[in-house]
């Protein structure tokens, strides 16, 4: 695989990733309206990604209900958000609204 081939291959990998993670936290995966939104060989991709790391969404998604935070003040939600995304290998921009 050439330089750009990869880079391209890295970044819809995060890509996706990312996508599953905001799907995952707001629970639309399991969603009926959502699978028929999105094309099938790409809903089959982020089921075996979330097949994969199945254990660690649940936790994360629990955890997240488990601590509740009023609307537009989610300061510890979007802590983790920005951590999951960073070891992901996306820059994260915090604190601007």
């Amino acid at each position: 695989m050439s330089g750009s081939s990869a880079t391209a291959a890295l970044l819809e990998s995060r890509w996706i990733r990312a996508v599953v993670l905001a799907l995952a936290s707001a629970g639309a995966l399991s969603s009926g309206a959502a699978a028929q939104a999105v094309p099938q060989g790409l809903m089959d991709r982020v089921t075996a990604i979330v097949d994969a790391d199945v254990g660690r969404l649940q936790d994360s998604f629990k955890d997240i209900h488990q601590h509740p935070e009023l609307g537009f003040m989610e300061v510890r939600t979007a802590g983790i958000i920005a951590d999951e995304l960073r070891a992901l290998g996306f820059e994260v921009q915090t604190e601007i609204g």
